[in-house]
């Protein structure tokens, strides 16, 4: 039998404007999941670290001839003394403005050696030259400084100078993203997720076409995101993969596990997690308790909780509110 994942992604401490705990209303089956499963942390990478090495363990040291990294426009606010990346500030672009900023890009960077491409999700797609150079989770940092965010490798240098550059450009052009009445403005690309995107590399125009289950050695497991890290798991270890529809839904593909990646935006975070519980996990929980899976596994953040058919029956765990208990990573 197989294992179904639910990932509520870019969920942290800190994560987007959180109301005041009283006001926040209860999820008791969400609540009584987390009371009775069994509770660990994971690594320093968190979430993206631990679903990248349990899909693809070698895809952190695949080698390819050119450099890519994931690319999220952003919106910053400058401070007095630093620069702070907006609470809402990951943004999601439409794909028309995708395709517009891409253009500008290559106008403005032409025989610079380096690529932006859309892709319809959130992220984009940087390509330039094989450098080693790494930058954490934009998530991780959303309403907070950037000060400890910036590339780190023996090629950091070309990866800020080109940050800086795109800011500069960004500063006279007019890209706007984000969801309903909050438009903010791109400022910023965050350059980061070159472990990620490396699989992505020879063929990332054609990723969000790309039908599910067209390739791939591993024909039973799926995994639907609109996350470009996560599809880009799945690309490198050959699984089906999809957009996110709209719910959980029972389907006719052979029996396998399932991942389903939900990114939660600065925006309205509390409804979101509600929409969560009523359109994932409620389903997800009755079709283990219906036997169609082994165990049911939740990732926030920078923890696990996992529920087996033994777990699921111990009624006596004391239950706490869900928001801390989500964030508590």
């Amino acid at each position: 039998m197989s294992c179904a994942v639910l990932v509520l992604a870019d969920l942290y401490p800190g994560s987007g404007a959180l109301p005041e705990l009283g006001s926040v209303p209860r999820l008791p089956l969400l609540e009584g999941a987390l009371a009775r499963a069994v509770s660990e942390p994971l690594g320093a990478g968190g979430w993206r670290a631990w679903l990248r090495d349990r899909l693809c363990a070698d895809l952190a040291v695949q080698v390819v001839e050119s450099g890519c990294w994931l690319a999220t426009p952003v919106h910053y606010v400058a401070g007095l003394d630093t620069l702070r990346l907006h609470g809402e500030g990951l943004l999601r672009l439409a794909h028309p403005t995708q395709l517009q900023l891409a253009d500008d890009f290559a106008r403005v960077f032409a025989g610079s050696g380096w690529r932006l491409i859309a892709t319809d999700a959130r992220e984009m797609l940087l390509q330039g030259p094989a450098l080693a150079a790494e930058a954490p989770d934009p998530a991780r940092f959303t309403g907070q400084s950037t000060r400890e965010a910036s590339p780190q490798g023996e090629g950091k240098a070309a990866l800020r100078r080109l940050q800086s550059e795109v800011e500069m450009w960004l500063h006279g052009a007019e890209f706007h993203g984000g969801d309903g009445a909050r438009r903010l403005k791109v400022n910023g690309l965050w350059l980061w997720g070159q472990s990620y995107a490396r699989s992505l590399a020879h063929d990332a125009e054609d990723l969000m076409a790309r039908p599910m289950g067209s390739v791939g050695h591993n024909q039973a497991a799926q995994l639907y995101a609109d996350d470009l890290g996560a599809r880009a798991c799945a690309v490198a270890a050959g699984m089906m993969h999809a957009p996110l529809p709209e719910r959980w839904a029972d389907d006719s593909r052979p029996a396998g596990d399932r991942y389903v990646v939900l990114n939660v935006p600065g925006a309205n975070v509390i409804g979101q997690v509600e929409q969560f519980a009523q359109r994932w996990f409620e389903p997800a929980l009755a079709a283990l308790g219906a036997g169609h899976f082994k165990m049911l596994e939740l990732v926030c953040g920078g923890r696990l909780w996992r529920l087996d058919s033994g777990t699921r029956w111990r009624f006596w765990r004391r239950r706490s509110h869900w928001l801390p208990e989500l964030l508590s990573c």
